[in-house]
């Protein structure tokens, strides 16, 4: 079993969670990345399949509060807490990758990289051929 901890160092009162039959435990900090098979992040399909236990439960504490660490594990308010923390992650996912995505976007079109590369692979050859002597600082 592993002992996950809050970021204080003080993990809740129930804090032994088992790793997965046949899975060595993972140390604290590090993350299984083999889950992950792809990056885009769909907020949209995440609310849809949080939302009816949200709306069954009606109201829950803030994932993470007092409130919410002093909950039994079976009250439904925790677990909503924590698909509506999902939902929260997933939003802000999706808007940075938009935003990654528009300001690539921009970047790219900044520039005409083509005449870009032309100029450094020029510039390179002259340095090469000694055409092109690089300018030193006075110190």
């Amino acid at each position: 079993m592993s002992r996950v901890t809050s970021a204080r160092g003080a993990g809740p009162p129930s804090s032994e969670v088992p790793a997965p039959q046949g899975e060595p435990a993972p140390t604290t900090g590090q993350v299984d990345t083999k889950i992950v098979a792809a990056q885009q992040t769909a907020w949209w399909s995440v609310r849809q399949y949080v939302l009816p236990l949200l709306q069954s439960v009606g109201a829950w504490p803030l994932l993470g509060s007092p409130e919410w660490c002093s909950l039994d594990p079976d009250d439904p308010r925790k677990k909503a807490a924590v698909y509506d923390g999902a939902q929260h992650w997933a939003l802000r996912l999706e808007t940075c990758q938009t935003t990654m995505a528009d300001a690539g976007r921009a970047v790219s079109g900044a520039l005409n990289w083509a005449e870009a590369s032309r100029d450094i692979r020029q510039r390179q050859r002259a340095i090469s051929d000694g055409a092109h002597i690089p300018r030193q600082g006075v110190s």
